[in-house]
């Protein structure tokens, strides 16, 4: 690495490591403030943890603001200076790596907090939804940032992709269990009257079983990262020609099939037991969450994740009929 390459890695570590520490203050002092709309009767702070909060939220604030800004500014020269500095792969690594896990913790963390909503007696709600807006700003932050000169070519362009794909499929993943979940519990709800979530409460104290508000409450948290992950396919929407992105979505695709396949299969074998064998299988086990003969929850998730990679893919052939061959190659593979 050359000098002026070792200083601009000092530039962005800098940097971001402001800003990590100017997000862990922000959540302190959210976490103060959002205690007056989240009550918690369980965990009531105490007046000098209350002030150590604030203490360290501001100090946190000026710190950030002082450092951090002063290397920003170096990092704006040094791209006015230096025309390739805004394609670096110094720049694109420290951008794109914190998107990566910003974005996914606040989604994640975000949909823990409106399924707990949901729920009777909930605690924690203040500190999750501090985390979640506080890292969901840090990544607006970071994304305008790399919006404002975005990569271009060689290893910038690359750890740009990982970013922009890598994030969608970890997203998937977040879906999937946040789907299974709700969907589980919708379809028990509706159809079943509760009775999975009945079953799978009995002898419990403390359960929800089939609360109409949890219900409603993991549905919405599930809209909530869908909206992430189809956002997320609409950042990279004129990324057409990347190999990159055929080989995600293709592995996005995949997981669909083999979501759908899935939910074929629960449903054969439930027609196998209780119409041909004349079985009988628990409540918990037809409906609910995460029941093991749940037919619904993932063959919609198969069907809505794969038909998504599907009208993805069609996009980039339409818009590059020459790759046509490739994509139904690698389809095949």
């Amino acid at each position: 690495m050359t000098l002026r390459g070792l200083y601009r890695f000092y530039l962005y570590a800098v940097f971001i490591a402001m800003l990590l520490f100017a997000t862990s203050g922000v959540i302190q002092l959210l976490t103060v403030l959002l205690q007056s709309v989240f009550k918690d009767p369980n965990n009531t702070p105490s007046g000098a943890s209350l002030v150590q909060a604030l203490v360290y939220g501001i100090v946190s604030l000026i710190t950030a603001a002082l450092f951090g800004g002063l290397h920003y500014w170096l990092i704006r020269r040094d791209t006015r200076n230096d025309p390739m500095a805004g394609n670096s792969a110094v720049r694109a690594f420290f951008l794109n790596v914190v998107e990566l896990i910003s974005l996914p913790l606040a989604v994640g963390s975000g949909t823990s907090m409106i399924s707990a909503i949901g729920q009777h007696n909930a605690s924690g709600l203040s500190s999750s939804a501090a985390f979640t807006i506080t890292f969901l700003g840090l990544w607006l932050l970071l994304e305008w940032e790399r919006r404002r000169v975005p990569a271009s070519s060689g290893t910038a362009l690359v750890f740009q992709r990982l970013h922009l794909y890598g994030t969608q499929l970890i997203l998937l993943f977040i879906l999937t269990s946040s789907w299974l979940q709700s969907i589980g519990q919708l379809v028990d709800k509706v159809f079943f009257g509760g009775a999975g979530a009945l079953a799978t409460c009995a002898g419990s104290t403390g359960c929800q079983g089939s609360d109409l508000a949890a219900v409603l409450a993991n549905v919405i948290s599930t809209l909530w990262v869908v909206l992430f992950w189809i956002g997320y396919g609409w950042l990279s929407r004129n990324d057409t020609a990347s190999a990159f992105r055929r080989v995600f979505h293709f592995i996005g695709f995949g997981f669909g099939i083999i979501t759908v396949l899935v939910g074929i299969y629960r449903g054969v074998t439930l027609i196998f037991l209780l119409a041909i064998f004349k079985g009988s299988l628990p409540a918990h086990s037809i409906s609910g969450s995460f029941a093991e003969y749940d037919v619904i929850s993932p063959l919609s998730l198969g069907m809505l994740v794969a038909g998504a990679y599907v009208i993805w893919l069609r996009k980039a052939v339409l818009k590059h009929p020459e790759e046509r061959v490739s994509v139904f190659l690698t389809g095949l593979a």
